[in-house]
């Protein structure tokens, strides 16, 4: 028996290498194998219409390849440039199901300047829906890098109405990334999502893919279909959903793996628009869809840019996002000094009360109740590993939001093996607490013995508080989380669920997540 081996490279038609610069869109299309143009997926039959200059390579499956650089001046599509993905001359070739792409380029901006052309945008249908890849040049990005101090931040428009919109971070690109503590942010017409490379483990991302190839990044914005909307409308039940559900991807791969990225190691920025004519007043918070389908409260600012509204969200994980509107109060909180504070919170699913209609604000709350809505106001859910409590069993209601503390840092360390979760807890605790909770939301934690000894000494009762508390105080103190009352800290005194809610609301402002 006999084999022959093929050794036919693909023949293509519609462009040819060595040929004068093109004038006019060209459809390329070739008989075997798949494609790539300027490294991003290509499918035969597409045409061409935005001005620049490409690499294709087609290459079937015995290996043989074949590869064409041509240059496209086309007076249809202008200059190429502008802030929308996909423009006029190649939105009607993209009009089919999966088997054919239009492809454009689009400008990006670097620290605020505008660079035409550095990005190349295929467009095409897949399912009905419209799905944008974007591939940067990366030899014009990191020739600009090479001129720049570190942490550039660039901006990536892409605001086509695309329902999936995918931008392919390439080695050189990721390894920019983290070299130079560079900041990418994608904007699409609905979302935005900001990313720094300090967000990120990358040692441990190389290690979970096995692979010495360089990492390459793909991040993702799509919006959610309406049957999985339908879905979230049910969990919420009574709240409203304010803005459209978005889902934000990331996936590394090196070496032919690819995983998903879906921990991150400081808050990761996004943004939802509200959609026009809604009343911002009726704008409670984001909140994040988790993998069990739960819904959690994510720290939520809302801006003003150019007259409309944004949810700016901060969360450690990637999911499914989008906008609540809600409104809490309780019969026991109405006459209470506390009451705008309670319902803000509650209203934010971070506070719960003892009751639909019950919140007992002078209760005095304990250790697992102040940790579960520490845990909820900073949008936490990924459990992980079990926390080390011989007192904290699955069983136990408070188990989950122990053990999300436990993971991100936010208990106490010590040789003890006990939570004492039914413990009340005092305002050391509390600030104790909070102190390892402005850490993990980026805020300045340095301070030195001076500044302390500064910060407390106002005090009169300064000598309750354990030494070692004493900066994370200090820290509560400068923040305008803690006041004090009457010149005393009263560190050993039960802090109420009223005062909780104060506490908590005072941090999320000092940390800008609120």
């Amino acid at each position: 028996m006999s084999f022959t081996i093929d050794k036919t490279p693909p023949r293509v038609t519609g462009v040819t290498s060595g040929a004068p610069v093109y004038t006019t869109p060209v459809t390329i299309s070739f008989n075997k194998g798949t494609a790539t143009l300027n490294g991003v997926p290509f499918a035969s039959g597409t045409t061409v219409s935005a001005s620049g200059t490409y690499s294709l390579v087609v290459t079937d499956a015995a290996g043989n390849s074949t590869s064409i650089s041509f240059t496209l001046r086309s007076a249809s599509s202008g200059d190429g440039g502008g802030n929308s993905a996909g423009g006029s001359g190649g939105e009607s070739s993209g009009s089919g199901e999966g088997n054919k792409m239009a492809i454009n380029m689009i400008d990006i901006q670097i620290n605020n300047v505008v660079y035409k052309n550095f990005a190349i945008v295929s467009v095409k249908t897949v399912n009905g829906k419209k799905v944008t890849t974007v591939q940067l040049d990366e030899t014009k990005i990191i020739k600009e890098l090479s001129s720049l101090h570190d942490s550039p931040i660039i901006v990536i428009p892409v605001q086509n109405g695309s329902d999936r919109v995918v931008v392919l971070l390439n080695s050189q690109l990721a390894k920019a990334l983290d070299d130079k503590n560079m900041t990418v942010e994608v904007q699409t017409d609905n979302a935005s999502y900001t990313l720094t490379a300090n967000q990120f483990d990358m040692d441990a991302i190389a290690k979970s893919l096995g692979s010495n190839t360089p990492l390459k990044f793909n991040i993702e914005i799509a919006n959610v279909p309406d049957h999985k909307v339908d879905s979230i409308r049910n969990k919420l039940g009574k709240i409203s959903l304010v803005s459209p559900a978005i889902e934000f991807k990331i996936t590394a791969s090196s070496g032919g793996k690819t995983i998903e990225i879906n921990k991150f190691l400081h808050f990761v920025q996004r943004r939802i628009a509200i959609p026009d004519g809604f009343d911002p007043i009726k704008i409670t918070t984001g909140v994040v869809v988790t993998e069990d389908g739960n819904i959690v409260p994510v720290p939520t600012r809302l801006v003003q840019e150019n007259g409309k509204y944004y949810a700016v969200m901060y969360s450690l994980t990637n999911s499914v996002y989008t906008v609540i509107g809600n409104e809490k109060t309780f019969s026991d909180i109405q006459k209470h000094w506390a009451k705008t504070h309670i319902e803000k919170l509650a209203s934010k699913l971070i506070v719960q009360g003892i009751s639909e209609t019950s919140f007992k604000p002078d209760n005095q709350i304990t250790r697992a109740e102040f940790t579960a809505i520490l845990v909820r106001s900073l949008g936490l859910h990924a459990v992980g590993s079990s926390a080390d409590y011989a007192d904290v069993q699955k069983s136990n209601w408070f188990y989950k939001a122990v053990t999300i503390a436990a993971n991100n840092g936010l208990t106490a360390e010590g040789n003890s093996n006990r939570f004492n979760p039914n413990e009340q807890m005092s305002r050391q605790e509390a600030m104790v607490m909070i102190a390892k909770a402005m850490h993990l939301a980026g805020m300045d934690v340095a301070i030195s013995d001076k500044e302390v000894t500064e910060l407390l000494g106002a005090f009169k009762d300064l000598e309750r508080l354990d030494f070692s508390a004493k900066p994370a105080a200090a820290l509560n103190v400068k923040y305008g989380v803690i006041v004090g009352y009457n010149g005393l800290i009263s560190p050993g005194n039960v802090i109420t669920r009223a005062e909780t809610s104060i506490i908590i609301q005072r941090f999320l402002e000092a940390a800008k997540l609120n």
